[in-house]
């Protein structure tokens, strides 16, 4: 009789460790299944985003103005989010290397960047206002102090919230 009792308790135990580790199983899958989608949703927008800089172009004392297309099939916000750094010889030929601040003006200060205009086509943008569209052109206004020294070469990078990159250079 005092074995069957023990034996009992014996089964119990197995049998209540046997559905505890089959729920940790299950909770497991469920979050591997979960972080698995996060991480094809990133790659999905990775995949569609698209940027590439078109020029370069001297604004004198406003900076530089950088033109960007989105060739993805993704619209692109969030501009604070965004990453402009700058590589670059100043006058006395000292070497420069920042990531500038975003502003929401149009005309940035120094060591800032700012979203100038965005177009499609040449035209205003009329369609989902602030966002860079697929086959839009974003115009960057960009502002390193000390400035571009005279005959040298300025390397940009700029990347999106999601780190899709591309890059410009100009020679003042």
């Amino acid at each position: 009789m005092e074995t069957a009792i023990v034996s009992l308790i014996c089964i119990g135990v197995i049998l209540s460790g046997g559905m505890i580790l089959a729920q940790s199983a299950i909770v497991s899958a469920d979050h591997i299944f979960d972080n698995w989608k996060i991480m094809e949703k990133r790659i999905t927008d990775n995949v569609n985003t698209i940027i590439s800089a078109t020029g370069v172009t001297d604004n004198g004392g406003a900076g530089l103005e950088v033109n960007v297309r989105n060739t993805g099939q993704r619209a692109l916000g969030n501009f604070s989010d965004w990453d402009v750094i700058v590589q670059y010889y100043s006058a006395p030929g000292n070497i420069y290397i920042k990531r500038l601040t975003y502003t929401t003006g149009t005309s940035p200060g120094n060591d800032e960047w700012a979203v100038n205009t965005i177009q499609w086509n040449g035209a205003a943008e009329v369609y989902q206002i602030n966002l860079l569209d697929p086959l839009e052109d974003m115009k960057l206004q960009v502002k390193p102090n000390p400035g571009v020294g005279s005959g040298e070469t300025i390397f940009i990078r700029i990347s999106t919230n999601n780190g899709v990159t591309t890059s410009a250079q100009f020679t003042k």
